[in-house]
């Protein structure tokens, strides 16, 4: 897992797993999920983001051990692809 954040457009990236993309899924104008084509998830982009989560004006976090179970995001339903 990677997360980047690009603080000129206050956007948070959250890749979960490496894969070819192929399509966007749109949860909210400020919440897009990157897909494959059998529809896994490869990452979510959080728009407007320092008004969404503590994110500071620079983060750049890469492989973080360990499985990730759960990530929460105020205004984030609890399932994410129904």
């Amino acid at each position: 897992m990677e997360i980047t954040y690009d603080s000129h457009a206050d956007a948070l990236y959250i890749r979960l797993r490496k894969g070819k993309f192929a399509r966007n899924k749109t949860l909210d104008p400020v919440t897009i999920f990157d897909l494959d084509k059998k529809g896994n998830l490869l990452g979510i982009e959080l728009l407007n983001a320092s008004k969404r989560t503590s994110v500071k004006r620079s983060l750049r976090v890469k492989h973080l051990a360990g499985p990730v179970k759960s990530i929460e995001i105020k205004g984030m339903p609890e399932r994410l692809l129904a």
